[in-house]
């Protein structure tokens, strides 16, 4: 009884460790998409404020429109990629997690797994 409490407490501490990596995940992604919107949104206000504008300060709003909207091209889209991947194959891993439930030398493969994914992105 006592060697399924220990199976059932690798199980369980996996799978908090794993939700609070996908949540983690999650959070990022929707920070960069609150941070792409604000910023094209900033971008596209400047610019309406500067065609209301005489010509001699419209060349100033517009660069300075373009200025925020580049500042999205210094975001690498590669990170916001693989924050998607992430997700997809920590949800993986949490079904892994779950089929393996009885399997303690399973679970300890997947806390050391688990321990240098955390390590990695410190």
């Amino acid at each position: 009884m006592e060697t399924a409490a220990i199976q059932y407490k690798s199980y369980n501490n996996n799978l908090a460790i794993l939700n609070e990596l996908i949540e983690t995940q999650r959070k990022s992604f929707k920070q960069f998409i609150i941070f792409s919107f604000v910023i094209v949104t900033i971008g596209i206000i400047t610019l309406l404020s500067g065609l209301a504008m005489a010509d001699t300060a419209l060349k100033t709003i517009v660069a300075s429109a373009g200025t925020f909207v580049t500042t999205l091209s210094g975001f690498s889209f590669k990170e916001f990629f693989n924050k998607k991947g992430n997700i997809k194959t920590y949800s993986t891993m949490r079904l892994k997690i779950e089929l393996n439930r009885e399997d303690e030398s399973e679970q300890t493969n997947i806390k050391g797994l688990l321990e240098s994914i955390i390590i990695k992105n410190l």
